[in-house]
């Protein structure tokens, strides 16, 4: 198995056709087809459905397409950072991240970045910590972003403090009796049924705050990603923990946010593995992270 025949896999599963990507490729069909053949020999796993109109994946050939991604990301990545000039910062930068506040810090900074280092790309990947733990790990993102130290554990990576300091709090709808509230309280939050990250059920801190398990709680849904629980939480389907401004709320909604008490907050945290030889470029962030937030 060669680079080349994982771009060839790549090909079909994106056109759907065997036909369709021998074209795109400039080989011909049986060249292709016997290729696929080869690999599905040698890994021992059918990775195809052939169809009358388009190929469909097994099991085998999602998991096989997941990772042939990955492996070529990695490959043009480190093809971009042998091939550059000694002097020359290129390549792409991958950042794995939940939807939070924390981009915004990130969005300027990375901006500025940009401005000075014209060929380096990004990469923003969003996924919860377990993905993002997976990803460094497998060395498939720089790095990635934590908001709670408990959850990421930090004496696994090298990091950065950003200057996050969002609240934890309930986005609520006028349904709700914690609607009028000033403020959640743990003893507000029992029986009512509530949206919950997946990130939230992990955090010590928040346990702590609660002075109880979680299971104690009315969880009718967990989420990873705010602004799909949000689509929810306005439908009336529950109220939503979250930090507050992770999303965007609708020009005329009603829902309003309303934070926790004793205030819980949440700081931001960049990480990555020390472990791996990082790029040129993802030293030069680093570097420059560092400066911006000596100054502050």
């Amino acid at each position: 198995m060669d680079i080349r025949v994982l771009r060839y896999f790549v090909a079909v599963v994106e056109t759907k056709s065997v036909t369709a990507a021998a074209e795109a490729l400039h080989i011909t069909q049986p060249t292709l087809s016997r290729q696929f053949k080869e690999l599905e020999d040698e890994l021992g796993k059918k990775l195809f459905e052939r169809g009358s109109r388009h190929i469909t994946l097994t099991e085998a050939g999602e998991l096989f397409y997941r990772r042939a991604l990955m492996i070529l990301e990695l490959f043009n990545n480190t093809k971009e950072e042998i091939t550059a000039k000694n002097d020359e910062i290129s390549g792409t930068i991958s950042i794995a991240m939940g939807e939070s506040p924390v981009l915004n810090f990130l969005a300027k900074n990375l901006t500025e970045f940009k401005q000075k280092y014209s060929k380096v790309k990004f990469n923003i990947v969003s996924c919860n910590d377990d993905t993002m733990r997976y990803l460094l790990k497998t060395e498939n993102c720089d790095f990635g972003v934590a908001i709670s130290a408990s959850e990421i554990g930090l004496n696994e990576y090298s990091y950065l403090t950003l200057p996050l300091k969002n609240s934890w709090g309930v986005l609520t709808r006028p349904e709700s009796p914690l609607y009028d509230k000033e403020y959640i309280t743990p003893s507000d939050l029992k029986g009512i049924p509530l949206l919950f990250s997946t990130q939230s059920l992990k955090n010590e801190e928040f346990r702590s705050w609660l002075n109880a398990p979680t299971s104690k709680l009315n969880i009718v849904c967990t989420y990873n990603l705010p602004q799909n629980a949000y689509m929810l939480a306005e439908a009336n389907l529950a109220d939503m923990v979250c930090l507050k401004d992770c999303m965007n709320l609708k020009q005329n909604s009603q829902m309003k946010f309303i934070p926790l008490k004793p205030a819980l907050e949440a700081s931001g945290f960049l990480v990555w593995k020390e472990q791996r030889t990082p790029s040129k470029a993802a030293v030069k962030l680093v570097e420059h992270l560092r400066n911006v937030l000596n100054k502050e």
